[in-house]
């Protein structure tokens, strides 16, 4: 038989190559937008949210994240002494309310407190005017934004201590774990670590020597994946003043810390603060070095802190030590007062570059409210005045209710459209039913292409 050379044969496709196809396909569909946008940039500019914020001046204090996103100052020491009020803010540090002039814990500096996975707070030991050389090893709870205080522990299975470093692991709505690490006790510095399961009501100890050093000062972080992050802190030693600038990693339920980095890019500083970032940074900012000088650096690792880049040498906010920062859950960080006693609040953008009068707006999803933060920042010859106005608006109207990026038919109708977190993006629910809906029907269109083809 002769070739027909206008003969092309016909391309035939196997089940396992349209099922590779779709498979790619619909991944491309779900991680192109997380993927472009893994990690953020925090070399931006800050942008000084208040001046002096209604709290007294103040170092270090502690400070939480709720899960509204509101903050909360607890605490710390002042020009006048020791404090033991309680300050919240709804509106990322531009404006303060006092929840409690005087909480029924004692005034106190160098404690932690944690924010739990239900929306209270505990807070941890400190050093105060108190007995056991001034260290404290108590508990207490707040359920309200720190409006009352309930003591879960008046002397927990730790020794009385100061300038230790806590976090909070969590696994599901009710179930969390609070780790608390390192310190300084009455006989020296420390590098045991214990766990709390039930809201620092008990404590068991994890171990009573880490790999990690002894050390006063220490921060630490959780990351995404639930490890924990220690770095830095003093531990008196002959060596960089003191100061150390070691960084350790302990594995989700791990039992051994990792060395992630011996001396990391940053100088050997303690008293500096640090966050985890919710696209799985590491910031850390400020802090004293081994001699002396106090920084206003911003450092950044995108690797649990195995590696670190310089993403601001010198911010605008001034040197300092014994701050406070937060990261909210976009990803924004908050600074706040420090050493030096000032209560000022910075507030710096991801991924963005903020000039001197700037309007902030921002969307909470869960509530379809818009916040909307303007600064004005006008300088003279002697005095820089900031001039934050807040205003807050829905976007629904008043017989309606507000739901994710929606609204209710009534203020009587349930929404109905919760939001969801979908692949690092929140979504409202049937947006991202939609999203699954429309991406499973152009697959199934491409394998009905494919097969009429066969």
């Amino acid at each position: 038989m002769r070739e027909n050379k206008y003969f092309k044969p016909r391309t035939v496709y196997n089940r396992t190559t349209v099922l590779s196809i779709c498979v790619v396909f619909l991944l491309s569909i779900l991680l192109i937008v997380p993927v472009s946008a893994i990690f953020n940039d925090y070399s931006g500019h800050w942008t000084l949210v208040n001046a002096s914020a209604g709290w007294t001046p103040r170092c270090e204090f502690s400070s939480v994240i709720m899960p509204d996103d509101s903050i909360v100052l607890m605490g710390g020491m002042s020009s006048d002494g020791l404090k033991n009020d309680v300050w919240r803010s709804t509106d990322l540090g531009a404006t303060w309310t006092q929840k409690n002039a005087s909480a029924g814990w004692v005034a106190r500096y160098t404690q932690s407190s944690v924010a739990m996975p239900d929306g209270s707070i505990v807070l941890m030991g400190g050093m105060s005017n108190a007995n056991s050389g001034g260290r404290l090893n108590d508990v207490w709870r707040s359920t309200d934004f720190g409006a009352t205080w309930t003591q879960v522990n008046s002397s927990a299975g730790w020794s009385p201590r100061g300038t230790h470093s806590s976090v909070v692991i969590p696994y599901t709505m009710l179930d969390a774990s609070i780790i608390l690490m390192g310190g300084s006790d009455i006989n020296y510095f420390k590098n045991d670590v214990w766990q709390s399961t039930n809201n620092g009501a008990t404590w068991t100890p994890v171990t009573q020597n880490a790999e990690w050093s002894i050390r006063y000062s220490p921060k630490s972080v959780v990351m995404p994946d639930g490890s924990i992050v220690l770095m830095g802190g003093s531990d008196n030693g002959a060596s960089n003043g003191g100061r150390l600038n070691d960084v350790w990693r302990l594995p989700n339920n791990g039992a051994t810390w990792t060395p992630q980095a011996a001396n990391a890019g940053w100088s050997a500083r303690s008293e500096q603060s640090s966050v985890a970032t919710p696209d799985g940074s590491i910031v850390l900012m400020g802090g004293v070095d081994s001699s002396g000088i106090l920084k206003n650096d911003v450092w950044q690792s995108t690797n649990k802190g195995a590696m670190w880049t310089p993403a601001n040498l010198n911010a605008e906010w001034f040197g300092r030590y014994g701050h406070s920062t937060v990261a909210t859950h976009d990803g924004n960080i908050i600074l706040m007062g420090g050493c030096g006693f000032s209560n000022d609040v910075w507030r710096l953008m991801p991924n963005q570059t903020p000039i001197a009068n700037i309007t902030t707006i921002v969307t909470t999803p869960a509530t379809n409210v818009t916040t909307i933060v303007t600064t004005t920042i006008t300088t003279t010859s002697t005095t820089t005045t900031v001039t934050p106005t807040v205003t807050t608006t829905s976007n629904c109207t008043a017989t309606q209710q507000c739901c994710c990026y929606a609204c209710s038919a009534s203020s009587t109708t349930g929404c109905g459209e919760p939001c969801v977190n979908f692949f690092g993006i929140t979504l409202n629910l049937w947006l991202a039913i939609w999203t699954l809906f429309v991406a499973v029907l152009v697959i199934g269109i491409i394998y009905y292409i494919i097969k009429k083809t066969q």
